[in-house]
Formats: structure tokens, sequence, C-alpha cells
């Protein structure tokens, strides 16, 4: 929590007045004081002179040759240790434990391990640790980044630092020449792919003595993404480059400079090297605001950790994959099912910074809703005013949103959007909004599958318990007069006698001939009566076994309600791993094992592998009595099997999607007694569409802000397996 002290300025001590952080930080530390975010209270170095110095010359209320003195100060909200790696270590370890915010200089730790104990130590703290790690704010990094979120995934890069220090000592006391120098490589490359690798293949040698002082090699990440590095500390001078490699697309980080080229076009574009441009202000300022709470620093001591890590495992010449620690950031990629929860995609595009930009709306009237918070945050531009738009207002538009009657967004419009870095989609499917299109641009999507998946469970749950308990069957039966099975009417009544006269007196191969005709006969007459299993009053819900087959939003959202009744559920879905069946309590099983429970519902994505995938087969090998459900898409279904045995009045149905829709009228599936039907209705709710509207709006203005978002699609494989 920052003090009262100097109107509510964050006020920070500094450990170490040497060279580097006379040129580097504390001007801009008096800067910052200048502009009212910090108060410099103490500045602290074992050289009285050298602190007195810099009391003087940058305005600090004192000096003190003893860190002692600040860790026991409480006005003192952080601390700056800017000196060797076992001092940074020692004394940021110090600060956090006396509750104070720490910005250590890179690299953070002598070793990972200890840069993994401050980590744990701020977490358990509610402190903010960060590192100096300037590259991931450099101008011209940043802007690679940016635009290779708008263009697509990475697919390599080459990062290369060489510097002229074949004869001189290692800096900063750290372990090697590839530690003091090279961290910045690797952590640009790591900064870049905006999560860690999972293998790294190295090599590594001396020009000069034993310790290690080059190196080479490549990292590997989850999505096959790749990058070369290559550490050079006994060159003749000094480079530091970053290649990045996109669909169709080269960026060249260099000197300041972004170079970048296709095949349509070269751009280099200039940001200098001021300390703004090299990243050494944005490191300051984002330390600052992460203390305010306003966001999460990118320069985290987690990430001081994963780049020590990896340098550690490259001066071992290391060559394999890489165990992380369970509390390590990861956005790993893993198998879902053909309507799944979210997209986990490649990675997340890095979104451009979208200052005062504009949301191009296709259906203002669906998400009225969420229109005023829409319009507190951006400006709103309809369809029919694109074309009136300049390059520079179409060049603002950092969003679109349609869906529920929404326009598609065709290749022409994505075109002259530039700066388009999201598509928020108010629905589930996507596939009538030119999503192919987003997507060969770069450009993710953001649905609302997880607000209709709550729906649709809910309303699955409600088909479950009238199925089992068969409510609807006695609801006929009070519509025909009848009561708890006692039947009215000559009609009812003659059902037993046309039975037993049968029996009586027709061989047998003819009462096999006759008794679907039978069946039929007595489902219409006596519905729940003799002709099949199917009666009033029905069985317990609590404790049923329950099939499910697919698994995705609704699935995991019906599972939890489920759990509530002590269902023992059994899943069966080639995308659904043993991992997460564990997690949710549930046993993942194979489809014979599904067709053995009292209740089947289906939750597969219609897609041309799933086209009647619930056939023949499967239908016939229900048990007698139980219930299959269908609230996915009408076409898994084979409905001429599924109206065969629904004939045999021994399954009930409850169905809300159909093969053909609306459902036509003299349809038999209206005529049989042991289905329930309903007209599509199980994402319709009177509060789903603010409801998914308020979400969307949130989730794309969060995602323009660079925070987590639910449901994302951005991988074009994820996106061929919807519905």
């Amino acid at each position: 929590m920052i003090t009262d002290f100097h109107s509510n300025q964050i006020s920070i001590a500094v450990i170490g007045a040497g060279k580097n952080s006379r040129n580097t930080h504390l001007p801009i530390l008096q800067e910052l004081q200048d502009r009212k975010t910090f108060q410099l209270s103490i500045i602290c170095d074992i050289n009285d002179s050298l602190a007195e110095s810099a009391r003087a010359e940058f305005g600090f209320d004192e000096c003190t040759p003893n860190a002692e003195v600040i860790f026991d100060r409480d006005e003192v909200d952080a601390v700056y240790v800017i000196g060797t790696t076992q001092m940074h270590f020692e004394y940021a370890k110090r600060a956090l434990l006396s509750g104070k915010h720490v910005f250590v200089e890179k690299p953070p730790t002598p070793r990972a391990n200890d840069a993994l104990e401050l980590m744990r130590l701020a977490n358990r703290q509610d402190q903010v640790a960060v590192v100096g790690f300037n590259r991931r704010f450099e101008a011209n990094i940043n802007a690679a980044k940016e635009r290779v979120g708008q263009t697509g995934r990475i697919y390599s890069m080459v990062g290369t630092m060489s510097k002229a220090a074949i004869d001189r000592p290692i800096t900063f006391g750290s372990t090697s020449w590839i530690q003091s120098n090279g961290i910045h490589t690797i952590d640009a490359l790591v900064y870049l792919m905006g999560e860690p690798p999972i293998e790294l293949h190295s090599t590594s040698n001396s020009a000069m003595g034993t310790d290690p002082q080059n190196a080479a090699g490549m990292l590997r990440w989850a999505d096959g993404t790749h990058a070369a590095f290559s550490l050079n500390n006994s060159a003749g001078h000094r480079t530091e480059r970053y290649e990045i490699c996109g669909p169709g697309v080269s960026y060249c980080c260099e000197n300041g400079t972004l170079t970048v080229n296709s095949k349509a076009e070269s751009e280099i574009l200039e940001f200098g090297l001021s300390p703004q441009a090299r990243g050494f202000v944005g490191e300051h300022e984002e330390f600052a605001a992460a203390i305010a709470g306003e966001l999460s620093p990118r320069h985290s001591i987690e990430q001081g950790f994963v780049t020590l890590r990896l340098i550690e495992l490259i001066e071992e010449g290391y060559r394999g994959e890489i165990d992380w620690p369970s509390e390590i950031s990861s956005e790993q990629a893993v198998e879902v099912e053909a309507t799944p929860a979210r997209d986990p995609g490649t990675k997340r595009p890095a979104p451009v910074a979208h200052g005062n930009g504009s949301i191009l709306v296709y259906n203002p009237t669906k998400i009225h809703a969420a229109l005023p918070a829409l319009a507190e945050r951006f400006s709103i531009v309809s369809p029919d005013q694109l074309g009136a738009l300049s390059d520079k207002e179409r060049g603002s538009v950092v969003a679109a949103i349609t869906g529920q009657g929404g326009s598609a967004i065709d290749d022409s419009v994505l075109d002259a959007l530039p700066s388009l870095a999201v598509v928020g989609v108010l629905g589930g499917a996507v596939k009538k909004y030119n999503p192919e299109g987003m997507l060969a641009r770069g450009i993710p999507i953001i649905n609302t599958a997880e607000t209709y998946a709550e729906v649709v469970a809910e309303f699955t749950l409600m088909l479950a318990i009238l199925g089992v308990r068969r409510a609807s069957v006695s609801h006929d039966e009070m519509r025909h007069g009848g009561w708890r099975g006692q039947t009215r009417g000559i009609r009812q009544r003659a059902i037993p006698f046309i039975r037993n006269f049968g029996i009586a007196i027709l061989p047998a191969s003819a009462k096999a001939a006759l008794r679907p005709a039978f069946h039929s006969l007595a489902s219409k007459w006596a519905p729940g009566a003799p002709g099949g299993t199917i009666g009033g009053g029905g069985n317990d819900f609590r404790g049923v076994t329950f099939g499910i087959v697919g698994i995705g939003a609704t699935a995991r959202s019906l599972i939890k309600y489920l759990k509530r009744f002590e269902c023992d559920i059994c899943v069966c879905s080639d995308y659904f791993t043993l991992e997460e069946a564990e997690s949710l309590g549930v046993m993942k099983t194979d489809m014979a094992t599904v067709l053995r429970c009292k209740v089947v519902s289906l939750h597969r994505g219609l897609t041309e592998r799933t086209l009647k995938s619930f056939g023949r087969v499967e239908i016939n090998a229900m048990l007698p009595g139980s219930v299959l459900i269908n609230t996915a898409r009408g076409k898994i279904l084979d409905t001429e099997a599924l109206l065969e045995r629904l004939r045999r009045n021994d399954l009930f149905a409850c169905l809300d999607v159909f093969e053909d829709e609306p459902l036509p009228r003299n349809n038999e599936f209206r005529k049989l007694p042991n289905v329930f039907l309903t007209s599509h209705i199980a994402a319709l709710s009177a509060e789903v569409y603010d409801k998914a509207a308020v979400a969307l709006v949130a989730d794309v203005c969060d995602y323009l802000e660079d925070k987590p978002v639910t449901s994302m699609i951005s991988n074009p494989e994820f996106l061929n397996n919807m519905t």
C-alpha cells in the first residue's frame, strides 16, 4: 500500500549509486519525481561520497551507506537494487521481507532458483517484484510484436547478441558472459512469444579461460515456433538484432529501427535510441503502475526466473525438453472437442494499442444493454459510415462487433481497417461471419459461447429430470382425462383386448409381423401403457448414471450441475483427457459404456465428421427405458434410426434440435408419446441476450487492454471443428 508521504507519491529508496545507476536509472527516477509519480527518499551506497553526490544531483531527501536504514523505514514503499547479482538477491529478499516492492537490475540473482525464491516470496507478501528487462519496453521490439499480432502467428525468430569483450572481466558479478550479456537476448525472444519455450538445444564455448563465453542454440515452443540464438562475447564489435518471421512478412529490430519486409513492400520505421525508445523509461513507469494496482508488469520476477533458468541450461550445453515449475505461466495448446469451451490457439496475438480508437458495430439493437459501457470507452462506428471515413479514421477502428442478425465482415472491409485487432460475435457459432478471412489476417474472434453454455446446460438438466421422471407422460395422460395410469375411454380399454386376442389366435410369424403396428397403436391410444416399458412416475434422478457424448462448454457446465445430484457421470470424447476427467470428478469412457447409462446427452458440434455420427448402432445399443437428450445439433442424429427405436416405445427422447427446422407440422416426432419436444429454445431466455452482449463487450474491451478473455478463436484448426 502506498503511504500518504509526499501527497501519495510512491516513496522509493535506491541501493547502488554506481555508474549504471547514475547513467541509466537515476535521471529517469528524477524525471518521475518531477511528474509526481515517485518521491526520491533515500539513496544508499557503501561509498559515502557516491551516495552524497547522488543525493545532491538527483534530489533525494537523504543518503546513507547502510541499507538496513531503508528496510526499517515504514514510509519507504519500494526499493531499487542496482549493483552485483549477489547484492541483487540479498537486498531484494530483505526488501520483500520488510513489506516493500522491489525493482532489481538484471541479472536479478546469481542462480535461477534464487529468482524463484524471490518470486514465491513476492507472491506470499503480495508485493510487486520486477527485473530491469528494458527490451520488453523497447519501441521497435514492441512495434514488431504488435504488428505480428495483427498479421498472424510467429513461425521463427533469430536473436543475435555480439560484444567485444574477449579480454574483459565479467560484469555485475555474473556467472558468465552469457548470463551478463546474453540474458537480454533470451528474454526478448521469450517476450515476443509470450510464454516460456518447452525445448532447448544449445552449445557453448570459451575463447579465453574456462567460463562459458559464447553460445548458440535453438528454442522451441508448444505450437512449433522456433528461435535460433547466437550469443558471442568474444566478437570484434557489438551487435544486437532480432529477426521475426510471420506469414509472408518479416521484421528486423536493430539500433532503434524496425524494418518490415513482405512481397508487396518494405518499410523502415525509425524510433531512435532515446531512453524512452530503448525502454528504460517504460520499465520504471510500469513498475509504478503495478504498485498502484493498475496492471500486471510484463517484467515481473517470474520472467527473471524463466530467463535465468534458460541461461543456466545454455551454460551447461543442455539439449532436450524443459521441465518448468507448475506456477510458471504457460499457454500451451491442449486437445479439445469439436465444440470446446475455448480455443487453445497457438498463442494469443498481441493486441494493438487502441488509444482513442473506435469500434465498428453491425447490430447495435442486439447489444443495447452494453452500448452505454462501450460508448464510454470508444467511439462507435456503423457500417454505413465506413465509406465516408478518412484513412486516418479507418485506421482508428480497432475492433468490430457482429452476430445475431449482424452482417458478415467481408474481406474488403477487413482490408480497409488496418488496425482491426479483434472481432466480437454475439453468439456461439461464427462461421457465417467470414471467420476464415479474419484468421488469415491474424485477427482473433471472441464469441459468447460461455454465456450460452450455462443457459443450455441448465435447460439440458431440466430435460434430463423430466425424462427420467417421465413427467411429460403424466402430462399427456392428464390431457386425455387419465390419472396415474388409470386410463379412460373405449380406445384405452381396447388395448388389452387386442393384445390378448392376438396372443390367443395368431401364429408366431403373424405376431412378429404385427408387433410394430400394435406398439404404434398402443402408444397413440394409451401413452405409457402396454406396448413398452415407459410409464408415468419414472425413476429417481439423484444418483442416476449419466452419459455425455462430446465435451465442450455446455458439457462442462452441465457436469457442474449434475455433480450436485450425485450423478455417476461418464464422458466419451476423443479430445477429453484423463487429467481433465480427474479434475472434473467424472469418468472418461468409451461409447459402449456411455450407452449403458440411464441418460445419454449429446454435445458434439456439427461438422462433416460428426454428421449422423450418433446412428443406428448407437441408438439401438441404448438400454430399454433410458433417456436420449439432444440440445446440440439435429443433424448429428440419424433421424430415421431414432424414429424406428422410438416406435418400439422403450426409449424416451428429449429433443430441442432437429434435422429440419422448423420441424414440419406432420412430422412423426410430434405424434409419438415418448418424445418431449421443444423448438430449439435451449439457448434462449429473457436474459441471455443482454448477458451475452454485456459479456461480449467486456471481453472485447479486455482484449484491447491485454487482459484475459474467456472465449477466443485464433486457430484455423479449431475453427474447422466448430459447428
